[in-house]
């Protein structure tokens, strides 16, 4: 895998819809054998560019679901399970 091309019209919507939500946009990307991706979107695109690229070592460095939950606050280390006891 070279790197992700996305529409950036569909970029465009998920960046709306999260903000309409509340919530925080980020792109999927599953690779043979390996877990799932997530690529947080935090920069608004060209409005003349035509794909939004998400490049190789992006997709390498992004967090799997373990690091989406810990990002969002809603998985906690023993390290703080142990202290807030």
């Amino acid at each position: 895998l070279s790197g992700l091309y996305v529409e950036s019209e569909q970029i465009k919507k998920l960046l709306d819809f999260a903000e309409r939500a509340g919530g925080i946009p980020y792109i999927a990307v599953k690779i043979p054998h390996k877990e799932w991706r997530f690529i947080k979107v935090v920069k608004r695109i060209d409005e003349e560019s035509k794909t939004y690229k998400v490049s190789k070592e992006d997709i390498e460095k992004a967090p799997g679901i373990g690091g989406v939950l810990a990002d969002l606050g809603l998985m906690k280390t023993l390290k703080d399970y142990m202290t807030s006891y």
